[in-house]
C-alpha cells in the first residue's frame, strides 16, 4: 500500500502542489469521519461528490479509515 502523497507523485502531480492537496485532502476525509449518521445522510444527499472524494482518498491512502459511510451502502466512487 502507499500514501495518498505517493500516489499524487505516481500519477505526476506537480511536486509544488502535491502537499497542499493532501492536506486538504486529509482535512475534508477527517471531517467526512467525523460525522454522525444524521449528518452524514445530510452530506450524502446533498454533496454525494465530497463523499466520493473522501473515499477516494481512503482508497489511496494506507491507513486512513474507510467505513466512515457506517451502515449504509458504500458511495458510489466518482472517478476521474
Amino acid at each position: 500500500m502507499r500514501t495518498f502523497n505517493e500516489k499524487l507523485e505516481e500519477i505526476g502531480l506537480a511536486d509544488t502542489r502535491i502537499l497542499s492537496i493532501v492536506e486538504a485532502s486529509k482535512k475534508m476525509h477527517r471531517a467526512i469521519c467525523d460525522l454522525d449518521d444524521y449528518n452524514l445522510a445530510i452530506m450524502k444527499e446533498n454533496f454525494p461528490e465530497l463523499v466520493s472524494t473522501a473515499a477516494r482518498f481512503a482508497e489511496n491512502d494506507t491507513g486512513s479509515r474507510r467505513d466512515f459511510w457506517k451502515g449504509g451502502e458504500e458511495p458510489t466512487l466518482i472517478k476521474f
